[in-house]
């Protein structure tokens, strides 16, 4: 352990100093641009406190720490809507609606979670749409196959970079969110499904 803790002045006192500011400098929410999709950046984006860089929403929420704060409420009530949801179900196995919820909140709680951190949804995503069973009700089943779209369209969009997207889509949070809410309301509001075929079949 002293060894490793050694190391970290391999390079030199100032080295080491130099890398304490720049791990300051990230984690204490300066690092804000548009590919930056975290609850933090996101809100000073909206809220247009960034220097040299205009909100795509600027006036709408003047408050970032108000942003911030709804934001985090709206991210943490529907994650918790699909703990519990699971907890109810109590099936053994990997449960992918959780799965993705907790993907989506490693992708937004941190001060700084840039765009390539996005390429940890592509899994969580595949075992989520591959446990949808049927429901039996053909209206529960429409609605279900409207959300999915929902969520699928959501998904696609970040799967861009900002370069090609409009100012208004530039970051991914929005996105991150819908995709959590919307994974919330299937898991709140699905009834008992006839497992999916593939996965029996594969299983």
């Amino acid at each position: 352990m002293a060894f490793n803790f050694a190391l970290l002045f391999v390079l030199g006192f100032e080295r080491f100093l130099e890398m304490l500011n720049v791990l300051w400098y990230h984690t204490s929410g300066k690092n804000l641009w548009v590919g930056n999709h975290s609850i933090q950046s996101f809100a000073n984006l909206l809220a247009g406190s960034v220097p040299g860089q205009k909100a795509a929403w600027s006036g709408l929420l003047g408050d970032a720490w108000s942003v911030q704060v709804l934001v985090l409420a709206i991210v943490l009530t529907s994650f918790l809507v699909v703990l519990l949801a699971s907890i109810s179900r109590n099936r053994a196995g990997l449960d992918g609606a959780l799965l993705l919820a907790c993907s989506v909140l490693a992708l937004v709680l941190p001060s700084v979670s840039h765009d390539y951190t996005l390429a940890l949804l592509p899994g969580p995503m595949a075992i989520y749409l591959g446990q949808m069973g049927i429901d039996p009700d053909p209206k529960r089943q429409a609605m279900t196959n409207l959300l999915i779209f929902v969520l699928s369209l959501a998904y696609s969009s970040t799967l861009f970079s900002y370069v090609y997207k409009p100012v208004w889509l530039g970051n991914n949070l929005p996105m991150l969110v819908i995709i959590l809410v919307t994974v919330a309301v299937m898991t709140r509001y699905s009834g008992e499904r006839s497992p999916n075929t593939m996965v029996v079949a594969l299983s």
